[in-house]
């Protein structure tokens, strides 16, 4: 069952409960993949890899479930950390409101990327 996420909604309509669980960066690119052309110029949606598929951190009660239903929606989990409730998967962007609607899930964002914090060498 494919839920239909609106997509970032039109001025006065309110956002559905799925797409506020949604960060709008995502919410974004998944309205410029459904489109044929783009929605906003000069602006690339940073989140999503080739393919439609997107590296996403997502805030939840991790259980069996979640972490089936990642799989089920076309993802793969990538790590999972129940103590701290986060979850990092690979996912279809047109399959997130589809995860976005489990009671389980607080957020999801696009994943965070690693730093370092080096200083110059002598």
């Amino acid at each position: 069952m494919a839920l239909a996420c609106s997509t970032i909604p039109d001025p006065g309509q309110s956002p559905s409960f799925e797409e506020l669980k949604i960060d709008s960066s995502l919410l974004s690119a998944m309205k410029q993949a459904s489109s044929p052309r783009p929605t906003t110029p000069n602006v690339q949606p940073q989140p999503v890899a080739s393919g439609g598929v997107a590296v996403v951190d997502i805030q939840a009660e991790v259980t069996q479930r979640v972490l089936d239903r990642i799989r089920e929606l076309g993802g793969s989990v990538i790590s999972s950390f129940a103590k701290y409730g986060a979850i990092r998967a690979a996912l279809p962007l047109a399959r997130l409101c589809e995860l976005a609607a489990m009671s389980e899930v607080r957020f999801i964002r696009p994943a965070e990327r690693g730093t370092t914090n080096r200083g110059a060498q002598e």
